[in-house]
């Protein structure tokens, strides 16, 4: 998506070396001689790059998981991303706790983001700003020994090892395919 608005922008795509992931925080690619952040705040700390807080909490009051684009001179972008819900999600999660099933939501995003959508969906437990080995520790958690059985559903190659980890994992069709393989 973001490819396309930048091709209807009419922006000349620039050419990507040693492109990298920080999982569950964002990526560092060069570009153009220089090296380049992208993702949350975390990632660009770790660069020694500072995101003033008016930016972040203005980026926060829109709901949005943000994606911050900087170098060493700066910050030339911001990007907005909002989960699209599926429309049949809230249905099946309402059946399923019919069914009696304890549903909990396990995500990256920030907290202000992870409650809106638990919200909308009826999931009355989340965790927010995790990061994928914190989703790990979390389904260990929930599933407390052996006596209690965890399933994960996602898409997100930023959980594969929580994939790995639960008794069932369940990677939609349209994940990546790190998390396909780790799924049941």
């Amino acid at each position: 998506m973001v490819v396309e608005e930048v091709r209807k922008r009419g922006i000349k795509l620039a050419d990507v070396k040693n492109f990298r992931t920080i999982p569950g925080k964002g990526v560092v690619a060069e570009v153009d001689e220089g090296i380049y952040v992208m993702g949350n705040e975390k990632p660009l700390e770790e660069f020694g790059i500072h995101i003033h807080e008016k930016y972040l909490s203005m980026v926060r009051q829109v709901g949005t998981t943000m994606a911050i684009v900087a170098n060493e001179s700066g910050v030339p972008g911001v990007l907005g991303f909002e989960d699209e819900l599926r429309s049949e999600a809230g249905d099946v999660i309402k059946e399923l706790k019919k069914r009696g099933f304890k549903l909990v939501m396990l995500t990256g995003d920030l907290r202000e983001i992870a409650k809106k959508i638990a919200r909308r969906l009826g999931i009355d437990q989340y965790f927010a700003e995790l990061l994928p080995n914190d989703k790990v520790e979390v389904m260990e958690e929930l599933m407390g020994g052996r006596e209690r059985h965890a399933a994960m559903v996602s898409d997100c190659i930023n959980d594969a090892p929580a994939l790995a980890r639960a008794c069932v994992g369940i990677a939609t069709e349209s994940g990546a395919k790190v998390a396909i393989e780790s799924g049941d």
